[in-house]
């Protein structure tokens, strides 16, 4: 596994696919160099949000992705962030005080899906942790999707 920057500074693991997976010939250690599966991932343009919004992004995967991880990226300083921060942010709505805060996400085998909340979404404040609704216009999200190839079935 090697580590690739990919766009805006974020840096991702990456596999090289141009390497099968051996498949191991009946436990007597020798190899028929044929791939049984490798990753295929998706890292998404920064997409612009605003409260309530639906953000619809093409994975390109062809399948259900089984791994979706969303990541906003600083683009103005923001809740103690500085410009080019990027924020590991997971699923769900906050129902604190009623503010309908985060976002839920979903997938088809063609796209992924992002619904903000119509409250925004909340971050804890970089510096003091406290609960903080982030300026949508300062951030930009970026999603990633991850599945698997099988190469005895997609031939």
């Amino acid at each position: 596994m090697s580590t690739s920057i990919t766009g805006s500074g974020i840096t991702t693991p990456s596999i090289d696919l141009t390497t099968p997976l051996a498949v191991v010939d009946g436990g007597t250690g020798g190899s028929t160099n044929t791939p049984l599966m490798s990753a295929i991932r998706f890292t998404s343009a920064e997409q612009t949000i605003t409260n309530g919004g639906l953000v619809t992004v093409a994975h390109g995967l062809c399948v259900v992705p089984f791994a979706i991880s969303n990541y906003l990226k600083c683009i103005t300083a923001d809740a103690g962030y500085a410009l080019n921060d990027v924020v590991f942010v997971s699923n769900g709505l906050s129902e604190a005080s009623a503010q309908n805060a985060g976002f839920s996400v979903y997938a088809d085998s063609t796209n992924v899906y992002v619904r903000l909340g119509s409250s925004g979404v909340v971050l804890g404040n970089k510096s003091t942790g406290a609960g903080a609704n982030i300026t949508m216009t300062n951030w930009k999200l970026i999603v990633k999707a991850e599945s698997y190839r099988d190469w005895e079935t997609d031939r």
